[in-house]
């Protein structure tokens, strides 16, 4: 993968995911106006403040795309994980607080172990994809320091 299509292709899917993190502040709004429970506050919040966490990441991770040193391959690797922790973030935190399932363990229901999942593969994604981020630029670093 070119730096110029990860760049974009990260640059896209953060500007997505930030948006339906403002989205999703529109629920949290209401409940707050409305009485909601705090549970349910809490959840929305949270939500919205994940999705516009992860959106900013997958920005700041586009813009930085050219100042690192990794191969295409390496670099297609990173865009791939990122975006997809990002998704699987925005989909765990649109189901739990559609639910109340906290998906902090995998047990019954359906509902509550998808978000246990899907929080589990952003885990991973996250780490992996930032650490390659982080090797990219060590590695730029070097080259350039000595």
């Amino acid at each position: 993968m070119s730096t110029e299509h990860a760049a974009s292709v990260l640059i896209l899917n953060g500007a997505i995911v930030f948006f339906v993190g403002m989205l999703v502040g529109l629920p949290y709004g209401v409940l707050r106006a409305r009485g909601g429970s705090e549970e349910a506050l809490d959840n929305w919040r949270i939500s919205h403040v994940q999705n516009l966490q992860n959106g900013m990441l997958l920005l700041i991770a586009g813009v930085c795309a050219s100042y690192i040193d990794l191969s295409a391959s390496l670099l297609g690797f990173m865009t791939l994980v990122l975006v997809v922790a990002a998704y699987t973030d925005m989909g765990a935190w649109i189901i739990r607080p559609l639910t109340g399932h906290t998906g902090v363990l995998p047990d019954p229901p359906a509902a509550n172990r998808a978000v246990f999942g899907l929080f589990n593969i952003t885990l991973l994604g996250q780490f992996v994809g930032i650490a390659i981020l982080i090797y990219g630029a060590w590695s730029r670093w070097t080259t350039i320091a000595a």
